[in-house]
């Protein structure tokens, strides 16, 4: 039992096995894995397997950050500057327009953050702004790439990636 007036550890918006750490941690040892498989042991096929369990446990941890963090601006702007900077070293690099895992994660905080900002205000300004956003995103992430055949543009993981943190984060 807690003391009266002691305050309360938060609650994630799952019951956890683990720590949120530890899943970061997991989930980067995957994702080294993963890289590690596909660019330095193509045929240790398990290295990719053992990958993709990074991706769900990252997206559950964007859905709790978007939960507990203090500063929603500046939470959404660390993502956009850090997709930025990776986009434009890959493209320098790789001289692709691949959108990598971090700009998926900026348009799902995006996603999240304006879906509360409609449910919280309930005005039509706000509402229309959700919709438009959740429309950005799937252009960005259907129609585009398919319009765009000459390039290699696409975002990770698509559609369906952007919207994983959203259902995780709107599952409460």
């Amino acid at each position: 039992m807690s003391e009266i007036g002691a305050p309360q550890a938060k609650t994630s918006l799952f019951p956890q096995l683990f720590t949120n750490n530890q899943l970061k941690i997991f989930a980067l040892i995957a994702m080294t894995a993963d890289h590690v498989g596909l660019q330095l042991l193509p045929g240790f096929g398990f290295l990719r397997i053992i990958g993709r369990l990074a991706f769900p446990i990252f997206a559950y941890m964007i859905a709790e950050g978007c939960q507990y963090t203090k500063n929603r601006k500046k939470y959404l702007l660390t993502l956009a500057i850090m997709a930025a900077l990776f986009q434009l070293v890959y493209f320098f690099a790789m001289d692709s327009v691949y959108q990598g895992i971090f700009v998926t994660f900026s348009l799902s905080v995006s996603l999240i953050f304006a879906v509360d900002h409609a449910e919280e205000r309930r005005t039509v300004p706000s509402r229309l702004l959700a919709v438009g956003v959740l429309l950005t995103i799937v252009f960005l992430c259907s129609v585009l790439p398919r319009l765009w055949t000459t390039s290699d543009f696409e975002v990770d993981y698509g559609l369906c990636g952007v919207l994983l943190p959203a259902a995780v984060y709107f599952e409460r």
